[in-house]
């Protein structure tokens, strides 16, 4: 396959898995399954093996969960916290395990016994990631996750959690240290919650995890106070503590008055670990918290040390996550679900059927082909597959149990939502009316709204389906002409909106008004443009004009593709989308009401980088290789994807693999981590 389509794939995995993993972590609000997102992310992963250079610092795979919010003041972790990698069989965790024997053979220089590798045992809670910082004892602060270095301030709300104690019991605890743990929210009071904000009509929220990290992330910790959220503690991080074993940690945990899981063991060899993990399948319905899988850590401390960390994953932990839970039930109704970018989504309304504690009552149908494929129609018995979040998936049909008065699934020749003649193609069906169709209105809105396009506080969906359906706004420019469409008294008289969050959302719109082109770009709705590529289009063009005049004349596609890391089916969905009259004279529109900051050339003298070509391939010690990249092209370089003659200097690090001999085939300059430093400074 050509390198310019794989590099659209990898896009295209990209934006989906950063949209899938913000409303994951930063909004609590997910919308695909664990399953869909473990699937796509592993074949992102699979396509960096192939191709390291498409690495970048902005990658998924470099970063840890989500990001610290703008509404929360933000706090750096003492130590960072890292993700857990996920195992999904007893075949990933053998590897796992028999690499870590392997490593610590090599590091101890002796044969470790695999009966003698103890490895402390836990459930998997599916909740939310917490640090607590202690002084001498004395509870001080708490952070979420964030970033794994950056997370949210919520002391005030953790300091409504019972469990948490205020002081810790001991009479000679560490100077400083960080307790680690997950905050949960029970079933129970899970079930309690969405009872009472249905009664409100409130949304209702997917699962507890996603409860638990919305209530611990209120601005209003007495909010937080009334839901009852649970604590359970797992580790503890500081200098020079003396502990020796994962065991001794927990029980520690225990002594100085933390929740500890009581199914927490010691395992000594995979048969164990796999009693465990059959174990926990077993009883996990029984619980009165969810848990998704069990995780398994060297026990041995100084171990764990050896074994180290990866960017994102330490190597001395793995979470092996429970196979998708499956259940059969009837289809109720199959109806269209269409997103921002026009692209119709069948979804099948089914009989509910609980799975894993959890009432399924949805599941994505995915494409026109999908349906077709498996043959799903109304009245169908079916099977499903729930990998333990939002929407789940059909897994075939029982055309046996069917009646005879079934008839395949009919598509539509016009949108549901505004009547427009639909486009088919050999895979999906699309709206065309972009700037017509409501529902299509609403999820273009959200996106140009978003944190990573004008970041527009207090226009969530919900707020954006209320202003659109009561016509006070129908595109981009009306969200900056709001307080000519409707009295800001009156807006703030409505359910869910009040006095502050008005003036918030008139403060954020007026923010908003300056932007990076990158951002300005991205936000602007563009099929396949994300982040990066908007970033590389600001990069070559520097102001919105040079980009709109580029994008609106004859061989656009062609000078499109001429960019690094541009490909020609992303140049074409550019070019497509400004040629429709709308799109472009909306962009020009907005582009006369925000101030779009042009990207100005930070290399400000000559040095020995500037225009040579560069490429990286290996491991870096000292830099991850997306910070390398930044710095090389801050002073001048240019960073290609593969090497070719032209080509000037290959930068390598540990195993760099056929890049290194291709290079020296083709007689060009060798330079290692070294010197590439040495020539920074």
């Amino acid at each position: 396959m050509p390198n310019d389509i794989i590099f659209d794939r990898y896009q295209e995995l990209s934006k989906l898995l950063k949209i899938y993993a913000d409303k994951y972590y930063n909004d609590d609000a997910p919308i695909v399954s664990d399953a869909e997102y473990d699937r796509l992310y592993s074949e992102l992963l699979e396509i960096e093996k192939v191709h390291p250079e498409f690495v970048t610092k902005e990658s998924i795979s470099q970063n840890i969960g989500g990001k610290a919010s703008s509404r929360f003041t933000k706090i750096e972790h003492i130590y960072q916290m890292f993700s857990i990698q996920n195992a999904y069989s007893m075949s990933d965790v053998e590897e796992f395990y028999n690499r870590v024997i392997k490593t610590l053979d090599e590091q101890l220089r002796v044969d470790l016994s695999r009966q003698n590798l103890e490895m402390y045992a836990e459930p998997k809670i599916d909740g939310l990631s917490c640090s607590i910082t202690y002084k001498n004892g004395n509870f001080v602060k708490a952070a979420t996750r964030g970033n794994g270095l950056i997370g949210e301030d919520v002391t005030k709300n953790v300091l409504t959690i019972k469990e948490i104690p205020l002081k810790l019991n001991s009479s000679n605890p560490p100077e400083l240290i960080e307790i680690r743990g997950e905050v949960y929210m029970t079933k129970l009071e899970f079930q309690k919650l969405n009872f009472d904000r249905e009664k409100n009509h409130e949304e209702l929220f997917a699962n507890p995890r996603n409860a638990a990290a919305g209530s611990l992330r209120q601005l209003d910790a007495s909010i937080t106070a009334t839901r009852n959220l649970k604590f359970f503690a797992y580790a503890i991080m500081g200098e020079n503590i003396g502990f020796k074993t994962q065991k001794e940690i927990s029980d520690t945990l225990h002594e100085w008055g933390f929740h500890t899981n009581e199914l927490n063991t010691i395992t000594n060899s995979i048969t164990e670990i796999e009693v465990f993990y059959h174990n926990l399948e077993n009883i996990r319905a029984k619980l009165e918290y969810d848990i998704d899988g069990a995780v398994y850590k060297v026990n041995n401390l100084e171990w764990q040390a050896l074994l180290g960390a990866s960017a994102k994953y330490p190597r001395h932990s793995i979470a092996h996550k429970f196979e998708a839970e499956t259940a059969i039930t009837y289809v109720k109704d199959i109806f269209l679900s269409i997103g921002r970018t026009g692209i119709i989504t069948p979804v099948a309304v089914m009989d509910p059927v609980n799975i894993g504690g959890v009432e399924v009552a949805k599941a994505t149908l995915h494409n026109r082909n999908e349906i077709i494929k498996k043959d799903i129609r109304i009245g169908d018995k079916v099977l499903i597959k729930r990998a333990g979040d939002v929407i789940p998936q059909v897994l075939k049909s029982f055309p046996e149990n069917r009646d005879a008065s079934s008839v395949p699934f009919a598509f539509p020749e016009t949108c549901p939502y505004c009547g427009t003649k639909l486009e088919y193609d050999q895979t999906f069906i699309r709206c065309p009316n972009s700037f017509g169709c409501k529902s299509q209105i609403i999820e273009r809105l959200a996106h140009f709204a978003s944190r990573d396009a004008l970041n527009i506080e207090g226009l969530a969906i919900k707020n954006i389906e209320f202003l659109v359906n009561h016509k006070i706004i129908e595109s981009m420019t009306d969200i900056f002409k709001i307080q000519e469409k409707i009295d800001l008294k009156k807006l703030a008289t409505f359910d869910g909106w009040g006095y502050l969050s008005v003036k918030n959302l008139i403060d954020s719109i007026e923010r908003a008004k300056t932007t990076e082109l990158s951002r300005f770009i991205f936000a602007l709705g563009i099929n396949q443009v994300g982040k990066t590529t908007a970033k590389l289009l600001a990069k070559k063009f520097k102001s919105f004009q040079n980009f709109l005049n580029t994008v609106t004349q004859k061989f656009a596609i062609s000078n499109l593709s001429t960019i690094d890391g541009i490909g020609p089916l992303i140049s074409s969905d550019i070019v497509n989308f400004f040629s429709n009259e709308n799109n472009k004279n909306t962009a020009i529109e907005l582009s006369k009401i925000v101030n779009i900051k042009d990207d100005i050339d930070t290399i400000q003298n000559s040095t020995f980088w500037s225009g040579k070509s560069v490429l990286l391939t290996g491991t870096l010690k000292t830099l991850g290789r997306s910070e390398a990249q930044e710095k090389l092209e801050s002073l001048g370089a240019k960073i290609l994807s593969s090497v070719s003659k032209k080509l000037d200097i290959l930068i390598v690090g540990e195993n760099p693999g056929s890049k290194l001999q291709k290079a020296q085939d083709l007689q060009i300059r060798i330079m290692y981590e070294d010197e590439m430093l040495s020539l920074m400074k």
